[in-house]
């Protein structure tokens, strides 16, 4: 508070004050010595009192017209908007659905409980029940620069913020966040920084996906999240057909890239639904492996393509 523009005028008024006592103080010794000495007289400190006092008034009439700071703890009523590019991740806390944007200086946690849907969508059950009280701590750890606490406040039901310096490279986010009634874990989410907006490699996908004749789906199905995905269930099924079912088949989602070894490329994506998608795409445009975090579910995926024929 002390470094804001209202934090230096206050010490200033502060400061003011006290000279104007000190000065009250001495000019009150030497009066009274004075009318000892059958000589009485103020001297320079009441003159000084007198000054002091004139722009501690000033100051006053300063520090009225300028505005205090909020303190960082006030919640706001609706989370912030992105700065630039963004990097999207989502995961589960147990039952907990875990949305989280990162954006310059700035990160954004969204949750949501299977009983509401507090990740920005339309859901009458929201509107109609009573928020489950979530509570929320988050750390952010990298290779160079350790560990640090972040300053969390409230942006709405299940929302969270706070700024951030990221740094070049890996990040970790780790959240521990709880809501009554719901059973909860430790959550953990990689954000890739910078970000690289990349608006060719998905259209490239879904043009490769599409002439994939066959291919067999390993996928995997929690609604409960804490460290296992479950058992992976093999699905034989077209190119075509799988991407009919993904939010992706139509383009959109502020596409980001992260090259990665071997021809790799990972590539995040995001939906308003409350959907956070993270793809590792091969040298032949194809998806080798899919997180995908929806309300209430994590699925993961890898793909196994049949080699072709010489």
């Amino acid at each position: 508070m002390i470094t804001t523009g209202y934090g230096l005028i206050l010490v200033a008024k502060l400061a003011g004050v006290a000279v104007a006592i000190a000065m009250a103080m001495a000019a009150r010794r030497r009066l009274r010595r004075s009318i000892a000495a059958h000589t009485p007289t103020l001297g320079r400190e009441a003159r000084i009192e007198s000054l002091t006092l004139i722009s501690v008034l000033a100051i006053a009439a300063l520090l009225v017209s300028a505005a205090p700071p909020r303190p960082a703890t006030t919640t706001l009523a609706a989370p912030p908007p992105p700065i630039g590019p963004i990097v999207p991740a989502g995961t589960l806390a147990g039952y907990l659905t875990i949305i989280a944007t990162a954006s310059a200086g700035q990160l954004v946690i969204r949750a949501s409980t299977p009983d509401r849907d507090d990740l920005g969508t339309t859901n009458t059950d929201t509107a109609n029940s009573v928020p489950p009280g979530y509570r929320a701590a988050a750390r952010l750890s990298t290779p160079n620069s350790g560990s640090q606490t972040l300053t969390l406040r409230g942006c709405g039901p299940g929302c969270f913020t706070s700024p951030v310096n990221w740094a070049d490279g890996p990040n970790l986010l780790h959240v521990d966040i709880s809501a009554a009634r719901w059973p909860a874990a430790p959550a953990q989410m990689d954000i890739p920084w910078p970000p690289h907006p990349d608006t060719a490699l998905l259209p490239r996908m879904l043009t490769a996906m599409r002439a994939v004749p066959t291919m067999t789906v390993h996928q995997a199905v929690t609604s409960n999240y804490t460290g296992d995905p479950g058992a992976e269930i093999p699905l034989r099924i077209s190119g075509p057909d799988y991407l009919a079912a993904e939010p992706y088949t139509g383009g959109g989602g502020n596409p980001t890239a992260l090259p990665l070894a071997a021809g790799v490329t990972e590539l995040r994506l995001s939906y308003p639904q409350g959907i956070a998608i993270r793809l590792l795409i091969g040298p032949h445009a194809r998806i080798l492996r899919e997180e995908e975090t929806t309300p209430n579910h994590l699925i993961t995926s890898t793909f196994e393509y049949a080699a072709a024929k010489r």
